[in-house]
């Protein structure tokens, strides 16, 4: 989550504009973007992915947003209050929602969503932890009762990355949790032009004409979400530059890895970032079996494997586009310390880590090494990290897979939390996350998942989920530190993955196309082109 930026000095993001080159006439065209990816679900509780939370944001409204610093806004919510010394929480939800088949959003529907999200997601599952009773006593109302004083409930309902706490109609919202919901229905200012959408389909979203934004300028996912075009078409060109030359895509969410400098060469085109907090690269090891179940061998994997170097490889030296070293926590973060911080890559000579591996008791076992060619920035990763494990003496076996097979991989036996069979496994992956949820301990994939199965590699650190419900509870900033700084030591003892760098995309659209928000995802509102 996002409570360990200090929002007192947010990455000195206090003088960046919420909103570049805002436009505020509506404008009646249709924008194409491509993104990194294409969803696979529409269903951001069911499938945790980045192509799949930002369609879902611009089609889902949530009870919080969050401004460009990161701070909660009401965005559903008219106003809270807090009783019994903060075990008590009253929302009332403001005027005017409508869901996209024109049933009105009720506090029940908020309450059914609100117990989905629990169920599966990571901060969710926390907050459901600390409840007694969530409920509706009225049409407008919502009302949360927790068996002790919890200060973080509004920062909890911000969480806007991976699986956000969207509102649908109660009649999907009480479905699995682990499966997507059949429709997707919500009430945010876009709305599907094919509400029986497959993936493989184009993604099409229209301007829903009924929907009231707050009155609040708007500011990433917090404030007025004013749909300024009438349609946001998806698409996925084979040369995306190429089409944002000639002028079939607005749009390009991310460039290649391997992009130097700040312009396209064309006056026509601008290229910038607008995620200024970034991607948090980690290498995953299965902690279950094969070689990497050795922990002494994952920790001198954790000491061999040089972020510096990993990170110039895929970007280039003086790119600009990556921080390096970072622990458990971006060095941004409240929370990053040096304790433990000796144990990671580029800290030990060669030889000492050759030693490490020795004691080990490594006998020269391949490590299966997934790498998905299809994936620009990842498959780069992986063969950077593949000549680190290589140099300090581990043998690879290479599997190259498109995405596809490659996520199959990944989440292979997740469900029960053990690989589906002996001989079918994978030793090591490359893989990405929003490095917000690593700014503080809420969201970070240490200790136990939220929904009972298992993350990728299997992890089981109890310990490490001790610790995180201890810094959720604790007091004040002094003890979340103390924790925090403890909870750094145990995943750097446990190693269930190996932190590899904070990276930041660029993004790439016509000069045209303006009233692109700041923040960690594309958002459609306050976009307009002529």
């Amino acid at each position: 989550m996002y409570h360990g930026l200090n929002r007192r000095r947010f990455l000195g993001l206090a003088a960046l504009p919420a909103v570049v080159g805002h436009a505020r006439a509506a404008g009646q065209k249709r924008l194409v973007f491509v993104p990194q990816a294409m969803p696979v679900s529409l269903d951001p509780i069911a499938t945790p992915s980045f192509a799949t939370r930002t369609a879902a944001m611009a089609v889902f409204d949530t009870l919080y947003g969050m401004d460009a610093r990161l701070n909660p806004m009401p965005q559903m919510v008219d106003q809270h209050s807090m009783e019994d010394d903060g075990k008590r929480w009253i929302f009332q939800l403001r005027q005017g929602l409508l869901f996209h088949d024109g049933t009105k959003v009720t506090a029940r529907d908020c309450v059914e969503s609100l117990r989905r999200w629990m169920r599966r997601d990571r901060v969710g599952h926390a907050l459901g932890a600390r409840l007694d009773v969530i409920e509706a006593p009225s049409d407008d109302t919502i009302v949360l009762r927790l068996g002790k004083p919890l200060r973080r409930v509004t920062l909890m309902l911000t969480k806007s990355q991976m699986s956000p706490p969207v509102i649908m109609p109660a009649r999907f919202a009480n479905t699995s949790a682990d499966s997507p919901v059949g429709s997707i229905v919500g009430s945010g200012p876009f709305r599907l032009t094919n509400l029986s959408w497959r993936p493989g389909d184009d993604l099409d979203l229209i301007r829903f004409e009924n929907y009231a934004p707050r009155h609040e300028a708007s500011s990433f996912t917090g404030g007025g979400r004013h749909a300024l075009v009438n349609m946001v078409s998806w698409r996925t060109p084979n040369d995306p530059i190429q089409a944002l030359r000639d002028g079939s895509v607005d749009w390009v969410e991310w460039l290649p890895p391997d992009f130097a400098g700040d312009t396209l060469g064309d006056p026509n085109l601008v290229v910038s970032r607008l995620d200024e907090v970034g991607y948090y690269a980690l290498l995953r090891l299965n902690t279950l079996r094969g070689p990497t179940a050795n922990q002494r061998i994952r920790q001198a994997i954790l000491a061999g494997v040089d972020q510096t170097a990993v990170m110039e490889t895929v970007f280039g030296a003086d790119s600009g586009r990556f921080k390096t070293p970072i622990g458990l926590f971006p060095p941004d973060s409240e929370f990053a310390s040096p304790v433990a911080s000796g144990r990671i890559g580029g800290t030990q000579s060669p030889k000492a880590i050759k030693a490490m591996l020795k004691d080990s008791g490594y006998k020269g076992e391949p490590l299966v090494v997934l790498n998905p060619v299809d994936d620009a920035v990842h498959t780069r990763i992986t063969g950077a990290v593949i000549n680190e494990l290589t140099q300090i003496g581990l043998s690879i076996d290479e599997r190259k897979l498109d995405r596809k097979a490659f996520e199959a991989w990944r989440r292979r036996g997740q469900g029960s939390g053990h690989p589906p069979s002996e001989g079918d496994d994978w030793s090591a992956l490359c893989d990405s996350l929003p490095a917000a949820d690593h700014y503080d301990p809420f969201a970070i994939s240490a200790g136990p998942p939220a929904s009972g199965g298992a993350w990728p590699g299997w992890p089981d650190d109890p310990v490490a989920g001790r610790l995180r419900d201890a810094w959720i509870d604790a007091p004040d900033l002094r003890a979340e530190r103390a924790v925090a700084a403890q909870l750094q030591t145990q995943v750097f003892t446990t190693v269930a993955f190996v932190p590899l760098g904070q990276w930041f995309p660029t993004t790439a659209r016509r000069a045209s196309v303006t009233g692109l928000q700041t923040g960690l995802f594309p958002v459609f509102w306050d976009v307009a082109r002529p």
